[in-house]
């Protein structure tokens, strides 16, 4: 990885800004792992907000189980660093995607908004 650090899961979420460049990163490989995911946020059917559901609760609970720092999963970012946003995501919608505490068994969660502009 070339030109940024990579933060913990609780620098990231604490102070986004400073890594950017991290979270914008082309190479999926240099984002993503035991810590980290993108996700970018396509809603073009019912099929595709259930998986995309079922992927954050996934991706959480699997970083809750694998380490104890947890992890950091982003919403609105494609796995090759392309800004997506989640201006085109209705916030009924997008809190349905964030309530992960609900299925989820003995572990917890934090959500965070960051406007992440190229």
């Amino acid at each position: 990885m070339k030109g940024f650090k990579r933060p913990s899961p609780k620098e990231l979420f604490e102070d986004p800004g400073t890594y950017h460049d991290f979270l914008i990163s082309p190479r999926a490989e240099d984002f993503e792992g035991q810590e980290f995911d993108r996700k970018e946020v396509r809603l073009d059917s019912a099929n595709q907000l259930k998986r995309i559901k079922e992927s954050v609760v996934e991706c959480v609970s699997a970083f809750a189980n694998s380490n104890r720092q947890g992890g950091v999963v982003i919403l609105g970012i494609a796995d090759d660093g392309r800004i997506k946003g989640l201006r085109h995501v209705d916030e009924d919608i997008l809190n349905s995607i964030l309530r992960v505490d609900a299925k989820l068994k003995n572990q917890a969660s934090r959500v965070s908004h960051y406007s992440c502009i190229n």
